[in-house]
């Protein structure tokens, strides 16, 4: 786990030079168990208009912040609909 927060800081300072988009660094703060940041990443991830960000709500990579309370706040403020990525349902 220290090697990967290691690699995803180097890979914080290197964003932007790398091609690395806001939405993979949020998957990366997701994997890692970092929500504040994986959040912070996503809401970067649409006000650059990252075109992944439209597959946020299905993305296995952020079914640990699923239950954040975060979760509905952030599909609200970006009009991402709400849906049961185990049954395709919305909800």
């Amino acid at each position: 786990v220290d090697a990967a927060r290691a690699a995803f800081v180097a890979l914080v300072e290197r964003f932007g030079e790398d091609r690395v988009g806001p939405y993979r660094m949020a998957m990366a703060a997701a994997r890692l168990g970092d929500a504040a940041a994986a959040f912070a990443w996503l809401d970067r991830a649409a006000a650059a208009r990252d075109f992944n960000f439209v597959c946020t709500a299905v993305d296995p990579t952020f079914d640990v912040l699923r239950d954040d309370p975060r979760w509905l706040s952030l599909l609200a403020r970006h009009r991402l609909p709400r849906i049961d990525p185990r049954t395709g349902e919305r909800g």
